[in-house]
């Protein structure tokens, strides 16, 4: 899946109050929820996620780049066991061990990426978002579009402990789309997906 996703650190823009607003007309409740992500040093292109109350891991890896969007695979780990333990050494890039001391993925993932001399830091982020298709969020919303129709996303989230909050706007999509978005080119707004947003 082809996403693009583009973040504040200071403050909101200007139409996101009147966006958040578009989804709750349409009915739609925010989720709440506390994710783990797993930063690997030097990793841009890979990210792992445990989702807030469960014990399965999210990989997902980057695969290309292109005017801003991003092409991820996105693989669910739910338990693990020899034969997983290789197809995640796959997606890591890293020297598979057909191996697996447990059933729980958390566990084998972190002697996967130890084995490979690998750092990494686990972030607990704190999200509220809504999520719909890109028109019922955008409507009446200036200086932004998509041209063709897409999941869109918005995020306000904090990393750990911190009492600044960020906010992102990511698009979905099967094939790459032309974005207009004046925040990113007036350069307030930072285009990367959360794997580097979370190593700055």
């Amino acid at each position: 899946m082809w996403e693009y996703r583009v973040s504040w650190t200071n403050r909101p823009p200007s139409w996101w109050t009147l966006a958040w607003k578009n989804g709750t007309r349409a009915r739609l409740t925010p989720e709440t929820r506390v994710d783990t992500y797993w930063i690997i040093d030097g990793r841009h292109d890979l990210g792992i996620k445990l989702r807030g109350g469960q014990t399965s891991l999210e990989i997902k890896v980057r695969y290309q780049r292109r005017d801003g969007w991003e092409l991820w695979e996105k693989v669910i780990f739910q338990a693990w066991t020899p034969l997983e333990s290789v197809r995640c050494a796959a997606l890591l890039q890293t020297e598979p061990t057909f191996a697996a001391d447990g059933d729980d993925p958390r566990h084998g993932v972190r002697q996967l990426l130890g084995r490979a001399g690998l750092t990494w830091r686990e972030h607990p982020v704190r999200k509220t978002r809504l999520q719909a298709d890109a028109q019922a969020l955008l409507t009446n919303i200036p200086g932004v579009s998509v041209s063709r129709n897409c999941l869109a996303e918005l995020v306000e989230f904090r990393v750990e402990q911190s009492q600044d909050p960020a906010w992102s706007l990511c698009f979905e999509s099967a094939a790459a789309a032309r974005i207009t978005h004046n925040d990113t080119a007036s350069g307030t707004g930072l285009v990367c997906g959360y794997p580097e947003l979370l190593s700055r």
